[in-house]
C-alpha cells in the first residue's frame, strides 16, 4: 500500500559508542563533530500539551481557541580537554556548528524514528578555566510536532492514522502537456498557473520549505493566489489527483 524512504543515515566514521541520548543535528552527531563533546541528558521531548483559552460562564466555560505551543529541547552536555584554552576553542566550534538561520532536522540516538525541526537558541555561560565543563544548550522548535523519519509515498489513496494536522512533505509532478497544473485532495487545491509549464518539466511543491520548484528553479510566484498552499492537509481515505502529469506524494507521520 505504501512505499517509504528511511532518511536516517546511521553510518559513522567514529567507532566510539554514542551516548544513549546523543543528538544528531542537521545530519551529524555532535560527538563526532566536536572534540571532547558528550551528551549527558535531554529534556523537552515529552508529550506536549495544548494551550486552551476559555471564558467562564454560568456552567463551566466556553472555549474560544486552542493552540499548540512551541517546544524547547534542553541538552545537557559535557566538553573536556586537557588544555583549558582548547575548551574555549571547542565551545566556539560548537556554536559555529549549531548556529543556523533556518530550522534543521534533529533526532536522538534512543529515538531514531522520531524527527524534530528546530535551531540552536541559547546556552549557559561557559567558564574558561576548567578542563571539564558541564552546561546546557537550547534547541527552539517553533513547530512542536514530532515527525516520522520515514517518508511515506501512498500509491493512490491516502490511508493512515491522522490524529494531528498532517501536510505533505512534498508533491512531485512530471508534466505531460503545455498547460497549468492543479493538484487537489478533493477539498483543497494547489494550482501552478498556465502558460508556464511544458512537457517533461518537473514540478516540486515543497510544503516544508514553502516553495514551488520547476526544474530546480524557484517558481513560487507561479502559484495561483487562490491556492490552498498553506492549509493543504492530508486525511484518511483521501484520493489525491492532478490534471497534468504523473504525480508522487510524500509525507511524514505526525505525533505530539
Amino acid at each position: 500500500m505504501y512505499a517509504f524512504e528511511d532518511t536516517i543515515k546511521r553510518k559513522r566514521k567514529s567507532d566510539i559508542p554514542l551516548p544513549t541520548s546523543a543528538m544528531n543535528y542537521d545530519g551529524v552527531w555532535l560527538e563526532d563533530a566536536i572534540e571532547g563533546y558528550r551528551t549527558l541528558n535531554v529534556t523537552g521531548r515529552e508529550m506536549i500539551s495544548p494551550e486552551i483559552q476559555s471564558e467562564n460562564v454560568n456552567v463551566g466555560s466556553i472555549i474560544s481557541s486552542q493552540r499548540l505551543p512551541s517546544r524547547t529541547l534542553k541538552i545537557t552536555y559535557q566538553i573536556k580537554n586537557d588544555d583549558p584554552e582548547m575548551i574555549l576553542v571547542n565551545f566556539r566550534r560548537l556554536v559555529e556548528y549549531l548556529y543556523r538561520e533556518q530550522d534543521v532536522p534533529i533526532y536522538f540516538n534512543d529515538e531514531q524514528d522520531v524527527l524534530y525541526y528546530g535551531r540552536f537558541s541559547g546556552s549557559d555561560d561557559i567558564p574558561g578555566d576548567r578542563y571539564i565543563v558541564t552546561a546546557n544548550l537550547d534547541i527552539f522548535c517553533a513547530d512542536p510536532r514530532k515527525y516520522s523519519t520515514k517518508i511515506y509515498q501512498p500509491k493512490k489513496v491516502i490511508r493512515g492514522r491522522f490524529f494531528y494536522q498532517t501536510r505533505p512533505t512534498k508533491i512531485v509532478v512530471k508534466i505531460e502537456k503545455d498547460a497549468s497544473l492543479t493538484v487537489t485532495n478533493g477539498a483543497q487545491s494547489v494550482k501552478v498557473v498556465s502558460g508556464k509549464l511544458s512537457p517533461n518539466d518537473e514540478v516540486i511543491i515543497d510544503f516544508k520549505e514553502g516553495k514551488v520548484l520547476v526544474n530546480g528553479i524557484n517558481r513560487t510566484n507561479w502559484l495561483d493566489l487562490s491556492s490552498d498552499f498553506e492549509n493543504f492537509e492530508l486525511k484518511n481515505n483521501q484520493v489525491l489527483s492532478c490534471d497534468n502529469g504523473v504525480m508522487n506524494v510524500y509525507y511524514r507521520e505526525v505525533s505530539l
